[in-house]
């Protein structure tokens, strides 16, 4: 049986650290402009591009930063010396991009297993692309779905079309750290779904002492933690506001756990 594995990119591979300075700088002359602040002005970015996911998933535009700060100068009379997507090449440097769990050598791992290995991820490709490449996280891959590249938006069915159109002896394994995009959208497509949720790190990183809660989540194995994650789910940011009962098929502290998760799970 072949293994597809569609793997997210942002806060599951990597930790990118400019996108805020390249779209930033945008912001900062619409406030230069109009005086209002550079945090209300992200917020509104940030509602608008959900505003474009509930209404008009599978757009084009729905996830073009571009766009959406291009209409954000306009509607407050504001106008633009350069676009986002220059300054995001300019700044996509690996300085400033944070490769997680040692991700390459997983990559390696499962490729050496014979999977498959499929980016799946809700950014546009002209902002996603030189991310793979200053990383050298593409050449791990056999494929990268984007929205603009399948027509779909990611949590869309249709997204993964070129897969799933014929599912005879297949595996699907979605690996990702969105509780709705990694969880509860292919659990509905019949994927195997794995959640990267690191618990504790940032405690970590600042020298605090962990909790004897996240000491035995970290103990625990990948499919013991489904049953703890109802105890988590308020350290979750991505899990809804309105509650769930879908769970994923496993949860990962570090993306070293998946090949042997993997092996098991065949």
């Amino acid at each position: 049986m072949q293994t597809i594995c569609f793997i997210d990119i942002d806060s599951t591979l990597v930790e990118n650290r400019f996108s805020r300075r390249a779209l930033g700088a945008l912001l900062q002359e619409i406030r230069d402009q109009t005086g209002i602040p550079v945090a209300d002005l992200a917020h509104e970015m940030s509602r608008e591009n959900e505003r474009r996911q509930r209404e008009d998933p599978d757009n084009p535009l729905t996830m073009d930063w571009d766009d959406i700060i291009e209409q954000i100068a306009a509607r407050h009379g504001a106008s633009l010396s350069q676009r986002g997507i220059d300054l995001w090449r300019a700044y996509a440097h690996p300085d400033a991009i944070d490769v997680l769990d040692e991700a390459p050598s997983m990559l390696a791992r499962l490729r050496d297993m014979g999977c498959t290995l499929v980016v799946a991820t809700k950014g546009l490709s002209k902002y996603q692309d030189p991310i793979l490449q200053v990383t050298g996280l593409a050449a791990y891959f056999d494929d990268v779905l984007t929205p603009d590249r399948t027509g779909y938006l990611k949590t869309s069915p249709d997204f993964y079309a070129r897969y799933t159109a014929d599912r005879a002896d297949k595996r699907f394994v979605q690996i990702g750290d969105h509780y709705y995009d990694d969880v509860i959208c292919p659990v509905r497509n019949g994927f195997i779904s794995v959640l990267r949720f690191p618990l504790g790190q940032v405690e970590e990183a600042e020298g605090r002492s962990l909790s004897a809660e996240v000491l035995a989540w970290r103990a625990a194995d990948p499919l013991e933690r489904v049953a703890l994650l109802e105890q988590h789910t308020a350290r979750l940011p991505t899990f809804p506001k309105d509650g769930t009962d879908v769970r994923p098929h496993a949860v990962v502290q570090s993306l070293q756990e998946i090949p042997a998760l993997l092996e098991r799970l065949a």
